[in-house]
């Protein structure tokens, strides 16, 4: 565990380096990244956590908080307190943030009308974490967690993603899972169903799902001496497959001894 401590304390140290390169007389842009709207209290204003840091922009101001938008932004990078001043900062498509999901702790479609379980619906791929998909083993976002997945629908569906953490699931193949380590069950369902005939297509859609709940009532083990504990995480769907039967997938690496895991949550024993 000390191993992993030490390894998670590399990366962050790159992290800040990379990050003080930025300064200097120059600007980075971004046209299509994804950020994360928070609210900084000691600044008294909002700002975007986006692949490049955080910014401050006035065009932040009235973006809802606590919410992930699809934006292009140009910085000028010469800062020294970590916060950078957008020159032009942008949100791409409808405007619109990117829709919530719903979280649930008990067993998948637990929650779901047995009216709407007949507009389930399975998945030909999911994402987590990929590209510039939002996620951070801290409550950076809030442990809202960024998934991009592909549906075949209608054009005016509308699909949800329903994330759960199910305590009678954490089992893989058969075998239970070790301390520390979880699963997250994600499924969807149409909340808007076109009954006409229409043209179905594949289409490539996003959610942000909250894993506050995990964080809040989840209790992982404390090795002796350790202020802290990496929770490992994978997700689970029921993939989309025309050729055969909707099969079982998961995302992610739950990792060893002395690898971390793919996706994970660090929990501090306070």
């Amino acid at each position: 565990m000390k191993t992993l401590w030490y390894k998670i304390s590399s990366v962050l140290f790159v992290i800040i380096v990379m990050s003080s390169c930025l300064g200097g007389d120059s600007y980075y842009e971004d046209k299509n990244d994804y950020a994360y709207i928070t609210y900084l209290d000691d600044m008294g204003r909002k700002c975007a956590i986006a692949s490049a840091g955080y910014i401050l922009s006035n065009n932040i101001n009235n973006l809802e908080e606590g919410r992930i938008y699809n934006v292009g932004y140009k910085i000028n990078t010469a800062s020294s307190s970590g916060y950078y001043n957008a020159d032009s900062f942008n949100i791409l498509g409808d405007g619109e943030p990117i829709p919530k999901g719903n979280f649930k702790w008990g067993a998948p479609y637990s929650d779901i009308p047995e009216s709407q379980k007949k507009d389930t619906i399975n998945p030909s791929s999911v994402s987590v974490g990929n590209e510039k998909l939002l996620w951070s083993p801290y409550d950076m976002f809030d442990d809202n967690w960024m998934i991009q997945y592909n549906v075949s629908k209608k054009e005016d569906e509308e699909v949800e993603a329903y994330f759960y953490y199910d305590p009678a699931g954490q089992h893989q193949n058969g075998e239970a899972l070790k301390e520390n380590q979880i699963i997250i069950d994600i499924r969807f369902v149409k909340t808007e169903v076109i009954e006409e005939d229409a043209d179905v297509s594949n289409t490539s859609l996003y959610s942000m799902g909250s894993l506050s709940d995990v964080r809040d009532r989840y209790t992982p083990t404390y090795e002796s001496g350790e202020s802290g504990a990496i929770v490992a995480i994978k997700f689970r769907y029921v993939r989309y497959n025309p050729s055969t039967r909707p099969e079982v997938s998961y995302i992610g690496e739950f990792g060893s001894s002395n690898s971390l895991p793919r996706f994970y949550m660090i929990f501090s024993n306070k």
